[in-house]
């Protein structure tokens, strides 16, 4: 009897180790070192965590917990296929897990499908219609398509939400400016603007928004706050240099545009500003060089203006046939009549060629219209033909 007992507690016993052994073997198995995962993950060695994880769960894990550690691993080791087939196994297990759907929708942004992507995001909104990183992502997925209209319905939609969101608010205000909405655009940015007023990118576009609509103060305000912040791009500086003109700080003015120029970045706008910044400081000669730059770099709808300009300081520092050489010039791109008076006048009072003189005053008198408001020169032009067809003959 004795025997059959013992018997019977050394079967039990070798169950209960038996057992024991399977539950340590398997416990041994699943358990992985957290200290070191997370180490790997805080060094951003994921391409190691994902292995090490994985090492413990062969034919994948079963607990969510550790399924989107696995994925999370895979999404930023750049492994998007596992990472995408684990985010599944997650949605399958929970379909409205938001998180899921975000990580979903990015992997699928990343890899160009843009329709899966947006499916996943309208997911989101079945489940919250008023999540603003879900509006500002499709607005995303909208410009990517070239889809204008759903583009600006997404940003307006994002920002309703958060207006103080400085990257659609800027996104938003540029929309706005295509579509020549400046007041618009201004407001968006204003309200960004306020809750930071050291952003960068929103200086950047209330300068630019500002420079449109010829509010030269505040232009000069947020370029000159830009430039102090390290960003002296070209259009930056141009800004700049342009608000310094219209604001009658003429030095200013050249010291910001030479700034360019010394960089090869000059152009016809900035020798234009820079040439009329030196005739408000009566350096004529420097404005003449100047405005022969602007001529120069580029031959614009501008040119016939430029020329006129350069013509008249030309005539100021008594360059004469310079002075007809650019109306000319002008001439030759515009043909207005009141170039003929010019030159005719310039050939009759100071170069005393009376020949010429009269051609172009003939000229001139051929050209006029009664409507073009030119009846005094029209009086004159007629009396000096008269006197100097005498004088010829």
């Amino acid at each position: 009897m004795l025997c059959l007992i013992l018997t019977y507690i050394m079967k039990k016993l070798l169950n209960l180790i038996f057992l024991s052994l399977i539950y340590l073997q398997a416990f041994s198995q699943a358990k992985y070192d957290n200290e070191y995962l997370i180490e790997l993950m805080q060094s951003q060695h994921y391409k190691e965590a994902a292995s090490y994880l994985g090492s413990f769960y062969p034919e994948g894990a079963n607990e969510p917990k550790i399924i989107s550690r696995i994925a999370y691993c895979y999404l930023m080791s750049g492994n998007l296929v596992e990472a995408e087939k684990s985010y599944k196994i997650l949605l399958a297990k929970d379909s409205t897990s938001k998180s899921t759907l975000f990580s979903l929708a990015a992997i699928n942004d990343k890899r160009g499908n843009l329709l899966q992507s947006k499916f996943y995001y309208q997911k989101i909104l079945t489940l919250d219609s008023t999540n603003f990183s879900v509006y500002k992502q499709l607005a995303h997925l909208a410009e990517r398509n070239n889809d204008k209209d759903l583009h600006k319905a997404y940003l307006e939609r994002a920002n309703s939400l958060s207006a103080t969101d400085a990257d659609v608010a800027y996104d938003l205000s540029n929309v706005y400016k295509q579509s020549k909405e400046l007041k618009k655009a201004d407001s968006i940015i204003d309200l960004a603007l306020k809750a930071d007023t050291l952003n960068l990118t929103l200086i950047l576009g209330k300068m630019e928004i500002a420079h449109q609509l010829k509010n030269h103060p505040v232009a000069f305000t947020m370029s000159k706050k830009a430039v102090d912040m390290g960003e002296s791009s070209a259009q930056t500086l141009n800004i700049l240099g342009q608000s310094c003109y219209f604001l009658k700080y003429y030095q200013d003015c050249i010291k910001v545009y030479s700034l360019l120029h010394q960089g090869g970045l000059g152009n016809q706008t900035t020798f234009y500003y820079t040439a009329m910044a030196y005739k408000k400081l009566n350096n004529i000669e420097k404005c003449v060089e100047f405005l022969d730059k602007s001529i120069e770099d580029c031959i614009s709808p501008n040119v016939v203006f430029y020329l006129e300009e350069l013509a008249l300081n030309h005539e100021t520092l008594k360059n004469y046939n310079s002075s007809i050489e650019a109306f000319q010039k002008a001439a030759f791109f515009e043909m207005k009549n009141e170039y003929n008076y010019s030159i005719a006048r310039l050939y009759d009072g100071y170069l005393k060629n009376s020949k010429k003189a009269l051609k172009y005053y003939k000229l001139f008198l051929a050209g006029y219209k009664a409507e073009s408001k030119q009846t005094i020169i029209y009086g004159y032009a007629v009396n000096r033909t008269k006197e100097l067809a005498k004088r010829i003959n």
